[in-house]
C-alpha cells in the first residue's frame, strides 16, 4: 500500500478513536466508514480472520439471533431494538482496518482515544471547580457527562486514566506527566462523576494492570496501595462514598419491600432499587421463556412506570433471545479475555482490564446495546484481535524466517 494511504489509515484512526468519548454522531460515522475501508482492502482475507479468530463470529451471531428474535418478536418496536445492535456487524471489519493500517494504526486510535477523553477531563474539571456550566453565554453539560451520559464518560475515563499508566510504562521519560495524567483521571472519576460504574471500572482496571503488568515483588505492594485508597475513599466523607452506601442501601430497601410483599414500587424506584426489581423479574421471565421473548419485547412495569431495559446485558439478551443470547455474550467476553492474556505484556494487562470491566460492569448495566460502551467494545474486540495479528503472530513469523 502507498505511504500516502497509510498516512490517511493512521488518520481514521485516530479520529475513530477521538470519536468515541467525545462525539456520538462522529462514533455513527466513523465505526461504518473504517468497518467499509476495512471490508474493502481485506475482502479476501475476512473469512481466513474469522477462521483464525472465532471470537469475531461471535458479534455476528448475536446480531442474527437477534435478527431472527426481531422477526418473531410481537413488539413494536422490535427492529428499533434490533437498530440499535448493528455495530455488532463491523467486529471483524474493524479489526481487518487496523490490520492492514499496521500496528501503528492501533497506537493512532488510542492516541485519539487518549486526546478527546483528556479534553473532556479538562472540561469536566473546569465546571467541577468554578461551579458554573454557563461560560460566555455559552452552556456546558454537568460536570460528570460532559459529552456523553455520565455512566458513558466514567467507564470511559477509566480506560484512558489506566491507559496513561500504559503509555508512561512504554515511555520512560513522559512517566512522571503520565502518572499525573493517570491520578488526574481517576480523580475525576472519584470526585467529580456520581456513577457507581466508573467507580468499579477504574478499580478493576488498575487491579489487572497490577496484577499482569507489575513483576511478583510489586504486586503486593500495589495491591496494599490500592486498598490504602479504597480506604481512604469509604473512610471520607465524598460523592462516591456517598453513592456507594446510598445504593447499598437502596438494594436492601427495595429487597426487604419483596419479601415483605408490600409496595414495591414505593421502595424499588431509586437507582439501584430498580436494577434489583428489575433483575428479579427478568430473571423470572427467562426462566419461564427460556428461548427469549422476542428482540425488544423488554417491558417490566415498576408501579406505573415502564422501563424497556433491565439495566444488565445478560439479563437483556436473555429476555430477548433467552438462554442462548446470554452465553453468546458471556463466550464472547471469555474469548476476547483469552485472546488478551496472549498479547504483549502491556497491551495484555490494559486489554484484560477491559475486557473485565466490561464482563463486571456489563451486571449492571447494558454495555452492549448502549451506543457509546457498545462501540467501544467492538472496536476493543477488533483491537485486541489485530494487536494479536499484527504483534503476536508477526513476530512468531519473524523468528520463524530466522
Amino acid at each position: 500500500m502507498p505511504n500516502k494511504n497509510i498516512d490517511v489509515m493512521w488518520l481514521l484512526a485516530a479520529i475513530l478513536g477521538f470519536a468515541l468519548p467525545v462525539s456520538t454522531a462522529l462514533t455513527n460515522v466513523m465505526v461504518p466508514l473504517c468497518g467499509l475501508i476495512g471490508l474493502y482492502l481485506g475482502r479476501h482475507d475476512l473469512l481466513a480472520l474469522i477462521r483464525r479468530y472465532p471470537l469475531l463470529a461471535l458479534p455476528l451471531m448475536i446480531w442474527l439471533a437477534l435478527g431472527i428474535g426481531a422477526i418473531l418478536s410481537p413488539a413494536p418496536d422490535a427492529w428499533s431494538y434490533f437498530a440499535k445492535y448493528k455495530k455488532l456487524i463491523f467486529a471483524p471489519l474493524i479489526a481487518l482496518f487496523f490490520i492492514k493500517g499496521s500496528s501503528k494504526s492501533i497506537q493512532y486510535a488510542i492516541a485519539g482515544f487518549l486526546l478527546g477523553n483528556l479534553g473532556i477531563l479538562f472540561l469536566s474539571t473546569f465546571v467541577w471547580w468554578t461551579g458554573q456550566q454557563v461560560f460566555f453565554g455559552f452552556e456546558l453539560r454537568p460536570a460528570s457527562a460532559i459529552s456523553k451520559n455520565a455512566i458513558a464518560q466514567s467507564l470511559l475515563m477509566a480506560f484512558s486514566g489506566v491507559m496513561w499508566l500504559g503509555v508512561g510504562m512504554y515511555r520512560r521519560k513522559w512517566l512522571i506527566v503520565c502518572f499525573a495524567l493517570a491520578a488526574w483521571h481517576i480523580a475525576n472519576i472519584f470526585l467529580m462523576s456520581p456513577q457507581r460504574t466508573g467507580y468499579m471500572s477504574v478499580v478493576l482496571m488498575l487491579a489487572c494492570w497490577g496484577w499482569f503488568y507489575l513483576q511478583k515483588q510489586w504486586r503486593i505492594a500495589f495491591a496494599g496501595i490500592l486498598l490504602l485508597g479504597l480506604g481512604a475513599v469509604f473512610s471520607t466523607h465524598n460523592t462516591a462514598e456517598f453513592r456507594i452506601k446510598q445504593g447499598m442501601g437502596e438494594v436492601k430497601a427495595c429487597v426487604d419491600a419483596i419479601k415483605k410483599a408490600s409496595n414495591a414500587s414505593q421502595f424499588c424506584f431509586t437507582s439501584g432499587g430498580a436494577r434489583t426489581y428489575l433483575y428479579l423479574t427478568a430473571a423470572d421471565r427467562i426462566e419461564a421463556s427460556p428461548l427469549g421473548h422476542g428482540t425488544g419485547n423488554v417491558r417490566i412495569n415498576i408501579g406505573d412506570v415502564e422501563f424497556s431495559n433491565p439495566h444488565n446485558e445478560y439479563l437483556l439478551q436473555g429476555l430477548q433471545t433467552g438462554v442462548f443470547g446470554m452465553v453468546l455474550f458471556a463466550a464472547m467476553l471469555v474469548m476476547a479475555f483469552l485472546l488478551a492474556l496472549k498479547l504483549p505484556k502491556i497491551w495484555r494487562a490494559l486489554a484484560v482490564g477491559a475486557i473485565v470491566s466490561y464482563m463486571v460492569c456489563s451486571l449492571f448495566n447494558s454495555l452492549l446495546m448502549d451506543i457509546t460502551e457498545g462501540n467501544t467494545l467492538i472496536v476493543i474486540l477488533a483491537l485486541i484481535v489485530a494487536a494479536h495479528a499484527l504483534l503476536v503472530v508477526g513476530a512468531e513469523k519473524s523468528e520463524t524466517h530466522d
